[in-house]
């Protein structure tokens, strides 16, 4: 399986996305630096779905990162 976050960096919307969506589906925790980051993606769905993302992969500082 490959690491879907190096697809983060995509200037293609819908390459992110499928990313985000594959980081949730197999639980890819080394993923969370760059979903931090993706909070602030100027996609607001690649945002969205970032922190849905955070969400799924129980990282418990969610809320303290959309809010920064």
């Amino acid at each position: 399986m490959p690491p879907f976050y190096r697809w983060l960096e995509s200037h293609n919307t819908a390459v992110r996305k499928f990313a985000l969506d594959m980081i949730m589906a197999f639980q890819q925790l080394e993923a969370v630096p760059m979903l931090l980051a993706l909070l602030h993606d100027a996609d607001r769905e690649v945002a969205i779905l970032s922190a849905a993302a955070l969400g799924e992969l129980g990282v418990s500082d969610t809320a303290e990162a959309v809010m920064a």
